[in-house]
C-alpha cells in the first residue's frame, strides 16, 4: 500500500509539469516577418489552423492562419497556409498543410477527419484540392475522387504525362513525381524542389522499476532495460523493444494437497524469479500523453522456482531456461518527455502481478 501511496504522491506534485514537446524553429507572419523560437510539435492528424510558437520553451502562444502564413521546424518539415473549397457546404477553408514539394506548381498535403487531401498550389496563389475515391466498408467505390480529372486538367500542355495518370496512385510518393515531371514541363527553366522531410528512425533507451505488495499474500518486484527502435516515418506508435528483464514474485497460499491419500490444506510461500532477454513489438494504442500500449514476441528466460507445491504436496525447486513467448498490456503515462509512470501486466511463463512503477528515457 505504501508503494502506490508513494506513487500516487509523486504523481500528483508533478502533474502540473506537462511534457515537453517543443521544437526549435520559426513562423512567418502575415507582414512577412520571419521570428525564430520554439514550436510546440504537432501530429499531422491534429493540426488545423493555430500553431503555437514562443521565444522560449514551455511558454508559448498560439497563433492562427490569419496572423501567420507559414511555420517550420529546423531540420524537420515546413507547413504554409492553404485555402480552398469545403465541397460539402461550399464554404471556404483556412488552415496549415504540410509542404512536399515547391514549383511552378506546389504540392501540400493535410488531414481532415481521418481523410487525407492533398492540395496544388498554382503559380496564381490559388488552390486546387486534390481528393481520393470514397469507399464503402466493402471496398467499393461510393465516390469517385477528381485528383486524376485535376491533374488532367493541369496537364494540357503535357500531353505526354496523361498516360500516367490512369496508374497514378493517391499517395505521396506517386503525386510528388507527378507534379515533379509536371513542373519541368510547365516551367522547365523554375527551380523545382522535393522539400518533404521522412522522419528517421529512433533509438532510445530505457528503463523500468516497478512493483506491486499485497501484504502477507505476497508482491512482485522488476527491472528492465530495454532498446527501443521506432521508424516514424511508418508508425509513430510502433516500437521493437529488446533489452534485458528481471522479474521476482513471492505468493503466499493456501494449497489443497494430498498427504497419504487424504486432502488436506496447506499454506505455502513460493518464490519465483525470471531473469530474461525478451524481444518484442509494443504498439501504443492512442496518442498524448497518456498512452495504452499492447505488447508481444519472444524472450530467452532462465527461471528460478522455489517452494512451490506440486499436486502430492511435494515442493518444487527447480532452475530451467528456454525460449518462451510473452505479452504485455499496460499504460505509460508521461510526465516529461523522457519521465513517465508505467502500469504493466504481463504474462511471461506465468501470469505475473500488474506492476506500478517509474521509467526513464535516458537516449
Amino acid at each position: 500500500m505504501k508503494f502506490f501511496l508513494t506513487l500516487a504522491m509523486l504523481a500528483i506534485s508533478v502533474v502540473s509539469y506537462s511534457q515537453n514537446n517543443d521544437k526549435t524553429g520559426y513562423i512567418v507572419k502575415t507582414s512577412g516577418d520571419t521570428l525564430r523560437g520554439f514550436l510546440n510539435a504537432v501530429e499531422l492528424k491534429l493540426l488545423n489552423n493555430t500553431i503555437s510558437f514562443g521565444a522560449s520553451a514551455g511558454n508559448l502562444t498560439t497563433y492562427t492562419s490569419a496572423e501567420i502564413k507559414s511555420f517550420g521546424y529546423d531540420g524537420g518539415n515546413s507547413f504554409e497556409k492553404v485555402s480552398y473549397t469545403n465541397t460539402v457546404d461550399a464554404s471556404e477553408v483556412t488552415r496549415f498543410a504540410k509542404m512536399l514539394s515547391t514549383g511552378y506548381y506546389s504540392l501540400l498535403t493535410f488531414w481532415s477527419k481521418d481523410i487525407k487531401y492533398f492540395i496544388i498550389k498554382k503559380p496564381d496563389n490559388t488552390y486546387r484540392l486534390l481528393m481520393d475515391d470514397e469507399r464503402l466498408t466493402t471496398g467499393f467505390v461510393n465516390e469517385k475522387g477528381n485528383f486524376q480529372n485535376e491533374l488532367l486538367f493541369l496537364s494540357q500542355a503535357c500531353s505526354e504525362l496523361r498516360p500516367a495518370l490512369e496508374r497514378l496512385n493517391y499517395s505521396e510518393k506517386d503525386l510528388i513525381g507527378y507534379v515533379s515531371k509536371l513542373n519541368n514541363c510547365a516551367a522547365p527553366s523554375q527551380a523545382n524542389n522535393i522539400v518533404l522531410k521522412k522522419e528517421q528512425s529512433q533509438f532510445n533507451i530505457f528503463a523500468y522499476a516497478g512493483g506491486i505488495t499485497l501484504g502477507s499474500k505476497g508482491h512482485e518486484y522488476t527491472a528492465r532495460v530495454l532498446g527501443k527502435l521506432s521508424a516514424p516515418s511508418i508508425d509513430k506508435n510502433l516500437s521493437l523493444n529488446f533489452g534485458i528483464n528481471y522479474m521476482a514474485q513471492r505468493k503466499v497460499s493456501t494449497e489443497k494437497v494430498s498427504i497419504n491419500g487424504y486432502p488436506a490444506f496447506k499454506t505455502q510461500t513460493a518464490e519465483r524469479s525470471v531473469l530474461s532477454v525478451p524481444l518484442t513489438v509494443q504498439y501504443y494504442l492512442t496518442k498524448g500523453f497518456i498512452k495504452p500500449y499492447i505488447d508481444a514476441g519472444l524472450s530467452i528466460d532462465y527461471l528460478q522456482r522455489n517452494g512451490e507445491l506440486d499436486g502430492a504436496g511435494k515442493i518444487i525447486n527447480e532452475n530451467k531456461a528456454g525460449l518462451a513467448f510473452t505479452a504485455a498490456f499496460g499504460i505509460d503515462c508521461y510526465i516529461t518527455n523522457r519521465l513517465f509512470i508505467r502500469a504493466d501486466y504481463r504474462y511471461e511463463l506465468f501470469m505475473h502481478y500488474p506492476t506500478i512503477g517509474i521509467a526513464y528515457i535516458f537516449k
